[in-house]
């Protein structure tokens, strides 16, 4: 569900090449360095995971890089996934978890992307004519003590290729609309 609302963030971002930020039309700081690296660390968005030896399955539709540290800067990370589409890797989903990383992973976020747009409460999305951020931060009870029930933060950052997100989501899209003409088609007959 969470890599569906991405794809129709990344799909619904500005034509290819154009930057956005909060202010007007002026490239969002840092984002002209993350379109240029398409990718996350040496790992390209487009590039087909049969060439990636050091990505491993890790479910039906996600690998992990076990040799891949689990950090960002000073943000403790708990999960790194990678998430391809026809084969080719198309979005980078990290997790952390605790008030102080994920204040940290957004200053990060901000400090290299610029404020970013508002996408909804504790979610900030970067819009980049190549490469999309989406910031998410919830609260999830994770822990039982003494004194009760103890609700831990944790936040989520989908970074992903915009083209094909918008070309995933403009396929099940196409999808969708087959099955409902189909099923609209069955009921008349």
């Amino acid at each position: 569900m969470k890599i569906l609302l991405l794809c129709s963030l990344l799909a619904s971002a500005p034509a290819f090449g154009q930057n956005t930020s909060a202010v007007g039309n002026a490239p969002a700081v840092g984002m002209e360095d993350l379109n240029a690296t398409n990718g996350f660390r040496t790992y390209k968005f487009g590039t087909p995971i049969s060439s990636m030896p050091a990505l491993k399955p890790d479910g039906e539709d996600r690998y992990i890089a076990p040799q891949e540290p689990l950090r960002i800067g000073n943000v403790e990370l708990k999960s790194l996934y990678f998430v391809p589409y026809e084969g080719k890797l198309t979005t980078v989903v990290f997790t952390s978890v605790g008030e102080e990383n994920c204040t940290k992973l957004l200053a990060m976020l901000k400090a290299q992307y610029g404020p970013g747009l508002d996408a909804g409460p504790e979610k900030t999305v970067w819009l980049g004519g190549v490469v999309t951020v989406f910031y998410e931060k919830q609260t999830s009870i994770s822990d039982t003590v003494s004194s009760g029930i103890v609700n831990t933060p944790n936040c989520t950052v989908y970074l992903g290729s915009t083209a094909l997100a918008a070309e995933k989501a403009t396929k099940e899209g196409t999808k969708k609309a087959a099955k409902s003409t189909k099923k609209s088609t069955n009921r008349i007959r």
